[in-house]
């Protein structure tokens, strides 16, 4: 299950960000906000607006109505305004190994829940990646994986608790399927495999996968205040 950290303060900061000709662009947070303008990039108009000072490329103008939206500071499933967190909807150890091109869209899949909500549903999308792991056929990889980590941590760390036929037994095991002696293999500080999750990535369609994932949410949660205009733009990726 992944581990949700709850926010200190606000979930979205909704600074305005003006074009050089004062056009509305998107609502951004402080961080990007003050990034722009400690960079000589933009000017502050008040508190929460500020102006840049360059022509920009159009990085906006081609975006859903979403990115322009207001968002509200309560979890998009139940309503509430406390306890919040930052989920992400395409679950962190897929995402990291999706291509570069997608990650700037992902952005959208940040959504804001509630503590209850995000662990109720991590639950759910837990049972949904075992699901992934059987139709895909990755469910040895992942005990194979899993067993060269816990032994090579045994041989590294615990081999003098074990007796010579344990430790054959293990060595054997991580040589097969390594393809490298085990005296070579217990220089390192760890196990290099190849991560399950990887492995699934590059199998599947990478803009299905992502709606899937959009699907899944909306399907098991039935969030009452998600905003329209994500739903109506589910299947846009990039």
């Amino acid at each position: 299950m992944a581990r949700e950290t709850l926010l200190s303060g606000k979930a979205y900061d909704n600074c305005e960000m003006q074009s050089i000709n004062g056009d509305f662009l998107a609502f951004t947070s402080f961080k990007r906000m003050n990034w722009y303008v400690s960079r000589g990039l933009a000017e502050v108009i008040d508190d929460n607006k500020y102006q840049l000072n360059f022509v920009t490329n159009g990085d906006f103008g081609d975006k859903s109505d979403y990115y322009r939206l207001k968002l509200e500071n309560k979890c998009v499933i139940c309503g509430d305004e406390d306890n919040l967190t930052k989920h992400h909807i395409v679950p962190y150890q897929f995402r990291k190994f999706i291509p570069m091109k997608y990650k700037k869209g992902l952005s959208r899949d940040v959504v804001c829940i509630c503590h209850g909500c995000h662990k109720d549903y991590e639950t759910i999308a837990d049972i949904f990646k075992e699901e992934l792991l059987i139709k895909y056929d990755l469910v040895d990889d992942l005990n194979i994986s899993n067993t060269l980590g816990k032994y090579f941590n045994t041989l590294k760390n615990y081999s003098h608790y074990q007796t010579k036929e344990t430790i054959e037994r293990l060595s054997s095991f991580i040589t097969t399927h390594v393809g490298r002696p085990i005296d070579e293999v217990l220089k390192d500080d760890w196990l290099e495999t190849v991560d399950t999750s990887k492995k699934l990535v590059d199998l599947v369609n990478v803009d299905d996968f992502i709606i899937l994932w959009r699907n899944h949410f909306i399907e098991t949660t039935e969030p009452k205040y998600l905003p329209e205009e994500w739903v109506k733009d589910i299947n846009r990726v990039i």
